[in-house]
């Protein structure tokens, strides 16, 4: 429990000097992970997973095209403390994604993204690469996560293949 307070102490220090502004305030630009994020940092001290990074795809089709559905491409374990998952959704043409990440109840990980930016009056299905950091602690069990699914849509819900030590 120390090192939690600990933990929590040195990312408030870190954010405040890490902190990046001009004089009209905070900006977004273009895709990326809300770091500070309350589910983010409920995701990252209370079950060890950190989302690293969130990365789109160029357009992969128009909405002139078949609409491909919301899915999961692929969850990866590469090795100890690295997880990338691979989605495809469907979104305005012109939107960059805001990214988070929760461990339901359920012990399930879902990947939320938040649509932004210009309207365009076109549709795109875009590919969307969530990294996660796996802290190895003790204090963290991650094969109780059994499965990952998007923005809560139980549809999309797939099981995740852990790498045995």
């Amino acid at each position: 429990m120390k090192l939690l307070h600990y933990n929590l102490f040195l990312l408030l220090i870190a954010s405040f000097c890490n902190a990046q502004s001009d004089e009209s305030g905070n900006k977004l630009i273009g895709t990326t992970v809300l770091t500070a994020s309350e589910k983010n940092m409920e995701s990252r001290w209370l079950h060890g997973l950190f989302l690293e990074k969130l990365l789109k795809s160029e357009c992969l089709n128009s909405s002139s095209e078949k609409t491909v559905p919301t899915k999961i491409n692929f969850v990866e374990v590469k090795n100890d403390t690295t997880m990338v998952v691979d989605i495809t959704i469907n979104a305005n043409c012109c939107a960059d994604f805001l990214g988070e990440i929760e461990v339901t109840k359920d012990n399930v990980l879902n990947l939320i993204y938040h649509s932004y930016g210009g309207y365009c009056s076109c549709g795109c299905c875009f590919g969307l690469t969530y990294q996660l950091f796996l802290a190895r602690e003790e204090d963290y069990d991650f094969n109780k996560i059994k499965s990952v699914m998007i923005n809560g849509i139980k549809e999309t819900e797939t099981p995740i293949v852990w790498v045995k030590k």
